[in-house]
């Protein structure tokens, strides 16, 4: 007597075996059609930066916020006035505030 292991037995066909035929795969098991996300603004940036009636991006200065004593009065009013953002940042804060002025 020989012993197969189930690795090697012959395979049913699906007509054969009524179980293994395809069934109707769940909702939740269903791939989600393909669509374009919908465009959200980051409030933390929003929060963080300004864009201008003319487009620019105007941000806070650091350095504001605590240990004030030491500073001048020159240098905390300086530190008041908002700033142009720098070019190398300018890419990504547009993408997070999708429905700023180009």
């Amino acid at each position: 007597m020989t012993t197969v292991f189930p690795a090697f037995r012959k395979k049913e066909s699906p007509a054969e075996n009524p179980l293994d035929l395809p069934q109707e795969i769940p909702s939740f098991r269903r791939p989600m059609a393909r669509t374009s996300g919908k465009a959200k603004t980051r409030k933390a940036v929003a929060k963080r930066f300004k864009v201008t009636g003319s487009g620019k991006i105007l941000r806070r200065k650091q350095g504001k916020r605590h240990i004030l004593t030491k500073k001048s009065r020159k240098r905390k009013r300086s530190l008041g006035k908002a700033v142009l953002a720098d070019e190398t940042n300018l890419k990504a804060i547009r993408e997070n505030l999708p429905f700023g002025k180009r």
